[in-house]
């Protein structure tokens, strides 16, 4: 996945419109957020208030992979999200398995490592219902897995950096949902 920032502003008579446009891919498949409008001193219906602008939130989209960074001080700091829908039981062994070969990729790199983690949330969903004096109970067969992950490293290249992330949570999405 690749993620885009564009800011864009323009002015038309009363109204403002400021553009933040975050451009985010996976699966060959480009989606873009934003459009912020605002509307100086002009009035819509419903007792003069504007409606808010539409938020999408895209943190839990199952299979897109979000990737940012920013540098602090000397570090690179890379940090990803991922939901997947998964059947597979052994998902921490999974996850730790790609963060090895994530620290080999970087070590490789000739980058220094601060530290590379992980946070999982595995979430099941199950249904009980009852008509008349009998409960029915239902397991949901797969499990939700959503991974944060964050990567501080040093002497990389950003962008190298972030590819690196950007594909151990690909693999792990690959794995997971295999």
């Amino acid at each position: 996945m690749t993620q885009d920032n564009n800011r864009h502003s323009h002015d038309h008579g009363k109204h403002n419109y400021n553009h933040n446009h975050k451009r985010y891919s996976h699966d060959n498949r480009e989606h873009v957020h934003g459009h912020n409008h605002s509307h100086a001193s002009h009035k819509h219906g419903n007792n003069g208030t504007a409606k808010k602008p539409l938020t999408v939130k895209t943190e839990n989209i199952p299979g897109l992979i979000r990737i940012e960074q920013h540098i602090h001080d000397e570090a690179i700091v890379i940090s990803g999200t991922l939901t997947v829908i998964s059947a597979v039981n052994s998902i921490n062994e999974i996850i730790a398995s790609e963060l090895e070969t994530s620290s080999s990729v970087f070590t490789q790199k000739e980058g220094i490592i601060g530290h590379i983690k992980a946070s999982v949330s595995i979430t099941k969903t199950g249904m009980i219902s009852i008509t008349e004096d009998k409960a029915m109970i239902k397991e949901g067969q797969d499990t939700r897995v959503q991974i944060s992950l964050v990567a501080i490293v040093f002497i990389i290249d950003p962008e190298e950096g972030e590819e690196i992330v950007r594909k151990t949570l690909s693999q792990i999405r690959k794995r997971l949902s295999g």
